[in-house]
């Protein structure tokens, strides 16, 4: 399924949008994604810079790999779309914190690297202090943390 997921701040969750609907399909607390590109829209920032206020314009787009949230009930669910992921469809039990759920998003994070985007500082995501355009894995945390493996500047 490929997807646009920008950080949604006020569900404190990821929104998930289906590239062929354009509309959100749900919200992520954790997802992964492969063949990623990060993309900024320029007039979007522009406006954040004169007005001062936040605004959606920048998200990272790829395939979706997994994603796990929380339904109304607050039962995690999830998804895998591929099988080197952990597969996540039997959570019933789980809850953030818990070890199944903690098994999850601790997959071997060797090789990747945090990255940012603040409209404020750049107009790139970045990571190490350079601008990154894609990426070949990428997942994003609760805490609202991305991490990507295989970047390319």
């Amino acid at each position: 399924m490929k997807v646009k997921i920008y950080r949604n701040l006020h569900r404190d969750a990821f929104s998930v949008v289906d590239k062929a609907t354009g509309k959100v399909a749900f919200y992520a607390e954790t997802f992964g994604l492969a063949d990623a590109v990060f993309r900024v829209q320029k007039g979007g920032r522009q406006t954040v810079l004169r007005e001062n206020r936040k605004n959606v314009h920048a998200y990272v787009q790829g395939t979706l790999l997994w994603f796990c949230g929380a339904d109304r009930e607050g039962w995690v669910i999830g998804l895998t779309y591929h099988p080197k992921w952990l597969p996540l469809t039997a959570l019933k039990d789980a809850h953030p914190g818990s070890d199944s759920f903690g098994a999850i998003v601790r997959r071997d994070r060797h090789g990747f690297q945090d990255v940012t985007y603040n409209p404020y500082k750049a107009g790139d995501f970045m990571s190490n202090g350079k601008p990154v355009k894609a990426a070949e894995e990428v997942v994003g945390f609760a805490t609202g943390k991305i991490q990507a493996k295989g970047i390319s500047k």
